[in-house]
């Protein structure tokens, strides 16, 4: 699954109603493109989900990163932007923390370093929008998938 491909051309805008030029000198289709709640900025983000994954609806899920640099695991998960506020959780120094980017009180993303479960429940925070407050992202009592739970309580109340 991929948002965008490289284009080799120049950057202009392509005659073909199938794609868009985009600034990044990629041609995106023009259904993700559309359909993609991720895409206020002009990125490219790509993944390569596993078999399984790669029969569920990419263009409706968060844009995902992780990569293991020696003793860390680090992950991110959606497009925070400049702007968004920044609330830490955890402790930077233990080399075990999260930084949770929030803009107008809905997660946009999640920086992680060796904290998978924040990370997991990031993804689908993400993805679903949810809303928290500053002081709820910050709180190490208060874990992100209790969030996620009482984010889909609240949907299912307002369906």
């Amino acid at each position: 699954m991929s948002w965008s491909t490289p284009w080799p051309g120049p950057r202009t805008p392509t005659s073909s109603p199938r794609a868009t030029a985009r600034d990044s000198g990629t041609v995106s289709s023009a259904a993700a493109y559309a359909s993609n709640p991720f895409r206020t900025l002009l990125t490219r983000p790509e993944s390569r989900p596993g078999p399984c994954a790669e029969s569920l609806p990419s263009v409706l899920t968060a844009p995902w990163f992780w990569s293991d640099q020696h003793d860390h695991k680090i992950q991110m998960a959606g497009l925070p932007q400049t702007g968004d506020t920044e609330v830490v959780r955890g402790d930077p120094s233990s080399n075990s923390f999260s930084v949770v980017y929030l803009r107008n009180g809905i997660i946009t993303g999640l920086h992680a370093v060796n904290r998978p479960r924040d990370f997991t429940a990031a993804r689908q925070l993400v993805t679903a929008r949810a809303a928290m407050t500053g002081d709820e992202a910050a709180s190490e009592d208060l874990p992100l998938s209790e969030l996620m739970k009482r984010h889909q309580s609240t949907a299912e109340r307002r369906a």
